[in-house]
């Protein structure tokens, strides 16, 4: 066999070889356009409106299940629940103002605080992963509930489903979350970019979390309201329950909070890191 023959077959060798590596970065360059960004920032501002009318339809709900609790428990007052119902519609009227104050704060602090990186091949990889876990979830999660007949556990595979497949697009397109890939970044630089990657992730998933809590806690006033209660028990339960889910308004704040501990944190160890190195130039100056 001539040499161009042994080159020629070597190389169709390393094109078997990576076949696959090829389907899969299509996929991922197709997931990479510009419309896909487009959609993402489209469905951030839809979950945002979702979730702000959210706090307002379980707010008037709660008031008018609040008026109705005579009716449903022996013993509760009218003006008992009146009051009850006056305190809810204005914690709710609160809510909403600080979630919408709160939520275009993200925007601003995810786009104030741009990291470097060196590669996108780590997202690339976490990306793939990311997506084969969300379809994962989903099928077992789906076959669960089809087995037990809980259509709660469909409920959680989708939500799981839905965030990981955003996680996926995030990974694929760095460059909403202000990650620049650039050469000569360290290995410190590196480990701060990614961890940034994924606390900015984090407040990029609220708005998606706050519509579908939202949704959640407007089905569970509206299910509160056609349930005929047989003990106080059952009523704590559910209260109890919709209390949790109207709390997850307040997640934009603490997202914003958590995020500046956590960039505060970062500073706070860029800063020590940097002592030893002007140490050295003060004692090479003398």
């Amino acid at each position: 066999m001539t040499k161009e023959a042994k080159s020629s077959s070597k190389s169709k060798f390393l094109l078997s070889d990576n076949f696959t590596v090829k389907i899969i970065d299509r996929v991922l360059e197709y997931l990479q356009q510009k419309t896909w960004s487009n959609r993402i920032m489209r469905g951030e501002a839809i979950c945002n409106q979702v979730g702000l009318y959210g706090i307002y339809f379980i707010g008037i709900m709660s008031f008018i299940f609040a008026i109705c609790m005579p009716l449903k428990i022996t013993g509760f007052s009218m003006g008992y629940g009146l009051l009850i119902g006056i305190c809810v519609l204005l914690g709710a009227i609160f809510l909403n103002f600080a979630a919408d104050k709160m939520l275009p704060s993200l925007k601003l602090l995810i786009e104030g605080t741009p990291v470097r990186i060196s590669s996108p091949a780590f997202f690339t990889v976490s990306a793939v992963f990311s997506g084969i876990f969300g379809l994962l979830v989903l099928a077992a999660s789906s076959i669960i509930a089809v087995q037990k007949g809980d259509f709660g556990s469909f409920l959680y595979g989708v939500l799981v489903f839905v965030c990981a497949e955003y996680m996926m697009m995030l990974m694929l397109n760095p460059s909403l979350l202000k990650v620049e890939v650039v050469r000569n970044v360290s290995a410190g630089e590196e480990f701060i970019g990614i961890l940034s990657f994924f606390m900015k992730a984090m407040l990029k998933l609220i708005p998606l979390i706050f519509a579908v809590s939202m949704l959640w806690g407007s089905y569970q006033i509206l299910a509160m309201l056609f349930t005929s209660y047989i003990n106080f028990a059952q009523f704590y339960g559910d209260v109890r329950s919709l209390y949790n889910t109207a709390m997850m308004a307040l997640l934009p704040l603490s997202g914003y909070l958590l995020f500046l501990f956590y960039y505060f944190a970062i500073d706070l160890a860029k800063a020590l890191l940097a002592i030893p190195e002007k140490l050295d130039k003060i004692n090479n100056s003398k």
